[in-house]
């Protein structure tokens, strides 16, 4: 079973150094997986020569778009074209890691074993943090929208590709680079939920990435709550962490994190949301809809 990974950058700063770690790592891989990366806001020649100096696999598929997007519309250009490739055409484990991230020795065999071996799992979740541990060994249980809205990120979750090209294109009024600033992570993983057969989750951190913080929680507020308002009508569960949610902004502000203005145009945003979802209803999956 082929690992199909997409990951977007503009190398600003130090994300040159983490994505070169993040292609060296897996070049190494005994089984390398298919690896989407677009680079974003850069010249050809720029990208040419970045990619010159790059340890990578024959499967990793250099993109390039001159200027810079949302992380939702850089995701769903690489998706268009692994749809179009076939990549999706064959069983398959989708990944999303960023250019900061990086798998530990041995943990895409494993994922590939874990998918295998459980057919009935479309979609994984895990932790992360700078120090993951091995994922051998380590006990699954069955995940709760609590879990997709409070844990999930690109980096920590894992879909089987049938339940991708159910799930679509990301949101793209929603993430980096949006007025929203976030939140298509929680409504495609969302998304995903809904129509997956089972969902596994894994509380141990298996992913080396940075843990979200209370500062980060508040800059993704906006659009966090904003996905979550979308999914709210069609399932209890997601309306209670949309009730949590909508009362943490309340802390984010009394913690100076957050300013009133803010906090409101992030309710205001929220409950039009929350009406275009209750009015559109569940047909608004089509607009998404990869249509393989």
């Amino acid at each position: 079973m082929e690992c199909i990974l997409f990951t977007t950058s503009d190398l600003r700063g130090a994300r040159a150094t983490s994505l070169h770690r993040l292609l060296r790592r897996l070049s190494q891989e005994a089984v390398p997986p298919r690896h989407y990366v677009l680079l974003q806001g850069m010249s050809e020649n720029s990208v040419r020569d970045f990619t010159r100096t790059q340890e990578t696999s024959a499967k990793t598929i250099v993109m390039h778009y001159p200027h810079r997007i949302s992380l939702s519309r850089a995701r769903n250009m690489m998706l268009q074209r692994a749809a179009c490739e076939g990549a999706f055409d064959d069983p398959a484990i989708v990944g999303f890691p960023d250019d900061d991230a990086a798998y530990p020795p041995d943990f895409l065999d494993w994922l590939r074993d874990t998918f295998a071996s459980t057919p009935d799992i479309d979609l994984l979740l895990c932790g992360c943090a700078l120090e993951p541990v091995a994922a051998h060994g380590q006990s699954t249980r069955a995940a709760a929208c609590r879990d997709v809205v409070r844990r999930s990120t690109s980096n920590t979750v894992f879909l089987r590709s049938t339940l991708v090209t159910r799930a679509g294109y990301f949101d793209e009024d929603l993430g980096l680079g949006t007025p929203a600033q976030g939140g298509e992570d929680t409504e495609y993983m969302l998304r995903a939920f809904q129509f997956a057969r089972w969902s596994a989750c894994i509380d141990a951190p298996l992913v080396e990435h940075p843990e979200a913080t209370r500062e980060t929680a508040s800059r993704y507020y906006h659009g966090a709550l904003t996905a979550i308002a979308w999914h709210a009508p069609y399932t209890p569960a997601c309306a209670i962490e949309l009730a949590r949610k909508a009362a943490i902004g309340g802390v984010h502000v009394l913690s100076g994190r957050m300013s009133t203005t803010a906090l409101a145009v992030s309710y205001r945003a929220a409950a039009s949301a929350l009406a275009a979802s209750v009015y559109v209803g569940r047909g608004r999956q089509r607009s998404t809809d990869l249509q393989l």
